[in-house]
């Protein structure tokens, strides 16, 4: 009955957000014809899924029907003929450039590079900036979610770990999880690797299988913690590969 309320739960949430995302939209289409634009769903959902140095929230509309991104700021952390660490905000979403020392930095679409001795940037004839980058470190959104991700499995996996004992079946978060683990070894591990070799390989395949299903599912939330494209990220596939 509890494995019931419990997949009611996540039904009636992932509906919510459904409903949430097609006001969402039918709102940008109403202030799209009002302003007389042509809609571009490729830049709307590029500019939702692409990595950034702050996690977005929501917008402020103000009197003169100017939006203002709400955020929470993340860590930069540029290096750079030394170490410069400072928040995201100090951009204000790339409207001001940051100075630390003799180097000005400056942000443009989401990109941090090196203004040149104006404090500007220079761009070439397709509007791309020929100013060099500095080599950035920073928590991004994708880091950060993925380090939510890390704090979510283990929270999970102690509590199902818990639900274990010597009085028969497991309760709670164990029960909903073991029928992922089995699957996990008898149709991943168990079909690839040796039969008196997958058990040690099996800790691996684990966390792997449910770091990926967790961040998969926090990507499909389209606000906060959610709405991170990490496992769409190159970078993410190729480390795992």
């Amino acid at each position: 009955m509890r494995i019931i309320k419990s997949f009611a739960l996540v039904f009636a949430l992932f509906a919510s957000f459904n409903v949430f995302a097609s006001e969402e939209g039918a709102h940008s289409e109403e202030h799209n014809e009002s302003n007389s634009e042509k809609f571009n769903p490729v830049q709307m959902i590029m500019h939702h899924i692409s990595d950034s140095h702050d996690w977005h929230l929501w917008d402020i509309t103000d009197e003169n029907g100017v939006k203002h991104p709400v955020s929470i700021p993340l860590p930069v952390i540029i290096i750079n003929n030394g170490l410069d660490v400072f928040m995201s905000s100090a951009f204000h979403h790339g409207e001001h450039p940051v100075t630390k020392g003799d180097v000005t930095y400056v942000m443009h679409h989401d990109k941090i590079y090196i203004a040149d001795a104006s404090g500007e940037l220079s761009f070439d004839d397709e509007h791309h900036p020929t100013n060099a980058q500095p080599l950035d470190l920073s928590v991004t959104r994708n880091v950060a979610s993925m380090l939510l991700s890390m704090i979510i499995l283990f929270l999970v996996f102690s509590s199902a770990a818990k639900s274990y004992n010597n009085k028969g079946a497991p309760k709670g978060i164990g029960s909903f999880l073991e029928p992922l683990v089995v699957f996990v070894r008898d149709e991943i591990a168990r079909p690839n690797i040796d039969e008196h070799k997958y058990e040690k390989f099996m800790p691996y395949l684990l966390t792997v299988f449910f770091f990926i299903w967790i961040n998969n599912l926090l990507g499909l939330i389209p606000f906060f913690p959610g709405g991170s494209n990490l496992t769409g990220n190159i970078a993410f596939t190729m480390v795992l590969a």
